[in-house]
């Protein structure tokens, strides 16, 4: 099996549980009772254990090899996603969110790295459209996940609400056993594995200071806060969103498992497009970035089609920046800090994800809707106009 096709089959199996818990995670924590804005701090709490990780686990990738790393990733992961279906109490939700942020900072960058090294141990250069292809994997197994979690909880027969399991706990169940089949997977399919047996330390000083001392690097970074601040937004915001459109908490959950899923798909359509598109890579990035600043505000709208048209063409931009981020980013960096990289990409991401799940969280509380889709539209605009700055003082 070729280093694409490994690529696809992971990303697969690393995804679809996520997209079984998408659009229920909200659902569930209001339906243990906590508000949105302790939702914001849940997610808070996950956004920031991922970024206190996020350096380290990547050097640890680096210096002692990707496989170990991404199945201890897996473990992790499925034993957080069981303790949110199960958990019942604040304390208890946001200790799960903490064990999930680990598990995320351990996943980060490895398989990418991987295929990365593989490509160019095969005497290729081209990867941008491999990792198109898992990308847009990525985004499918999303999608699929998201249509069978989003329409589970309508049709077990469980209560909404309460303590112990519910409605809302069945997808994650599901998609701890999946965390068990990855962890499998991983082992078997990450051969070839490259370790530069360096110190954890040494790797990560090394990618901070080309993160810090190289222009491009650092550009790409900024833009990496504002995706965060951008996806993280739209997921707290547009459940709780929809269930005010439809006026029910469980139609919500199948509506926007629907809406999910198309939304994945519609970003596994702009990956697969992102490659097509003329003009330079940067430019393509910017453009997709400015027109994401521009649709959030629409989500606002009163009406459940036009809002849930915004939400789609949101992730259209999304899925077509992804590659070229992507490429941009490996183009850059070698193979020896290559997981420390893209770690503290994730880092990056994690830190915009903090910042909107607290601001947004405590705008859309406390103000209005506006205020916080305000933020988040602020955020895409200064990704695409730092693509462009990058665009021109790259050459």
């Amino acid at each position: 099996m070729n280093p694409t096709r490994r690529l696809v089959v992971l990303s697969s199996l690393r995804w679809f549980p996520t997209g079984l818990v998408v659009p229920v995670l909200v659902l569930l924590l209001t339906g243990r009772g906590l508000t949105l804005a302790q939702v914001g701090q849940v997610m808070a709490a996950y956004s920031v254990v991922t970024l206190l990780l996020e350096l380290p686990t990547g050097g640890l990738a680096d210096s002692w090899g990707r496989r170990p790393v991404i199945v201890g990733s897996s473990v992790l992961q499925a034993a957080s996603v069981a303790a949110f279906a199960l958990a019942g109490t604040f304390p208890l939700i946001v200790a799960a969110a903490m064990t999930m942020g680990a598990a995320r900072a351990l996943s980060s960058g490895p398989v990418e790295a991987w295929f990365v090294d593989a490509v160019h141990g095969l005497g290729h250069t081209e990867i941008e459209p491999g990792l198109a292809r898992g990308q847009m994997a990525e985004a499918l197994a999303l999608g699929a996940g998201a249509v069978i979690g989003g329409v589970l909880p309508s049709v077990v027969g469980l209560p909404s609400t309460g303590s112990g399991v519910i409605a809302f706990s069945i997808p994650f169940l599901i998609a701890a056993a999946m965390g068990v089949v990855h962890a499998v997977a991983a082992w078997l399919l990450l051969t070839g594995d490259q370790a530069s047996g360096g110190s954890v330390t040494q790797t990560v000083g090394r990618a901070a200071g080309l993160a810090v001392r190289v222009p491009g690097i650092r550009r790409l970074m900024i833009v990496a806060v504002c995706l965060g601040i951008v996806l993280s937004g739209v997921e707290l915001v547009s459940p709780d969103r929809v269930a005010q459109l439809v006026g029910s908490a469980t139609t919500a959950s199948a509506v926007f498992g629907v809406l999910t899923a198309t939304a994945f798909v519609v970003s596994a359509f702009g990956a697969g497009i992102s490659t097509r598109l003329p003009g330079r890579r940067a430019l393509v990035g910017a453009l997709a970035y400015l027109g994401i600043g521009v649709l959030v505000m629409g989500l606002a709208l009163p009406w459940i089609g036009a809002a849930a048209l915004i939400y789609l063409l949101v992730y259209v931009g999304v899925g077509v920046q992804g590659p070229v981020a992507a490429s941009l980013l490996h183009a850059r960096i070698d193979s020896p800090v290559r997981s420390t990289m893209m770690s503290l990409e994730s880092l990056s991401l994690q830190a915009g994800g903090a910042v909107a799940s607290l601001v947004v969280g405590w705008l859309v509380t406390h103000v209005n809707l506006v205020s916080g889709l305000a933020v988040m539209a602020a955020a895409g605009g200064l990704a695409g106009v730092t693509l462009l700055r990058d665009m021109r003082h790259s050459g």
